[in-house]
């Protein structure tokens, strides 16, 4: 009876160890990235670590979502899951979001200014507001002085502008949507620079769209909207002169010889055309060329135009150190008190910087002159 007792002992405890060798199951979390896998790992003692932003096809990364006792999240790359318990799925959020190139003429009563916009996926939108709710997923747009861009090698970012001291920017949240496409499943924001100083209206922007974003966990960032940087540079100007000079047919707008030599038709009103000019009258843009009669030497014009008459001649000379000074002269029965801005080579002119108002004229260095410190 003691030798069976015995085995049956030996038995149950090597039963016991074979079942021990087994081990508890432990909770795994997969990681999916735009439908396929990307790892699945095991807790630490109920915490894991998200990983670090993954390589997406479409749009840009935005955070990682899943659903965790109950709770709907979306957290940023490197946040920690605490008391994961059971098997969870996280999945990595993307987004489509793009500034358009090119920017548009804001008309607003008796100003004018320029507008950028920027599109968004809806569904991805839609998505992340769900996640985090509306007031944690806000929409704007940020506009910079394009020297800022300049300096940084293009790449729009308020907290690089900030290393090099560029602190002032435009912050224009958006609170409606510009304009829907339910057929392309985008939506668009837009926002604009105004009122813009007399002595800035040759000064090149630059705008980009954002998603000021609040995660889950409270921690915030800022996303931006894919950015073209050529394509985003427009001055106040350059958009009067495009927005003067185009017409066409299919426009309503009959324009009559009062706004150019011929009869045309405009997408703009006879009145906003009659802004755009006295606002283009107040700005010299001045264009050069290689002058064929004399060696290493330029010849200087106003920009050509087909519609628009500038009210400035632009001539130039030679001074007693080999530098071409450019004279910007008031036609008959304009002042040069009523300029205010020049553009040189459609570029914003200081009209403080190595420059100065002599007997009637304006006059600046060719090789003397800045697209920085504006007022």
């Amino acid at each position: 009876m003691k030798k069976m007792l015995s085995k049956f002992l030996v038995l149950l405890l090597a039963l016991s160890l074979t079942i021990g060798g087994f081990g508890v199951c432990a909770a795994t979390v997969t990681y999916q990235v735009e439908g396929d896998v990307m790892e699945t790992v095991s807790p630490t003692d109920g915490r894991v670590v998200l990983p670090a932003t993954p390589l997406v096809k479409t749009g840009a990364f935005v955070g990682w979502q899943g659903v965790l006792n109950g709770e709907s999240f979306l957290l940023p790359a490197g946040a920690v899951l605490e008391d994961v318990t059971e098997d969870l799925t996280v999945t990595a959020v993307t987004l489509y979001y793009a500034t358009q190139g090119g920017a548009t003429l804001r008309v607003d009563g008796e100003d004018m200014g320029v507008r950028y916009t920027s599109t968004i996926s809806t569904a991805d939108y839609e998505s992340i507001v769900a996640l985090v709710g509306e007031d944690n997923a806000k929409l704007g747009t940020y506009i910079v002085p394009n020297y800022y861009l300049q300096k940084v090698n293009s790449k729009f970012d308020l907290a690089l502008f900030e290393t090099f001291g560029f602190v002032n920017f435009l912050n224009i949240p958006a609170k409606a949507f510009y304009s829907v496409d339910e057929v392309a499943g985008t939506s668009t924001i837009a926002g604009s620079v105004c009122s813009v100083l007399p002595e800035n209206r040759t000064l090149d922007f630059c705008g980009c769209g954002y998603l000021d974003l609040t995660y889950s966990n409270g921690e915030s960032k800022v996303l931006y909207a894919d950015f073209m940087y050529g394509s985003s540079i427009y001055s106040l100007t350059s958009l009067l002169y495009a927005a003067y000079e185009d017409r066409n047919t299919k426009y309503p707008n009959l324009i009559t010889e009062a706004h150019g030599p011929y009869v045309t038709h405009s997408n703009y009103t006879m009145a906003e055309l009659d802004l755009m000019k006295s606002l283009l009258d107040t700005i010299a843009s001045v264009s050069y060329s290689p002058d064929t009669s004399a060696t290493g030497s330029y010849q200087y014009f106003s920009k050509k135009s087909t519609y628009y008459t500038s009210p400035w001649s632009i001539t130039a000379n030679c001074d007693d150190y080999g530098k071409n000074v450019v004279i910007v002269t008031p036609s008959e029965g304009h002042s040069i008190n009523e300029l205010v801005a020049v553009a040189f080579t459609g570029r914003y002119r200081s009209m403080t910087f190595d420059a100065e108002f002599v007997n009637g004229t304006f006059r600046f260095v060719h090789n003397e002159w800045i697209t920085v410190n504006p007022h």
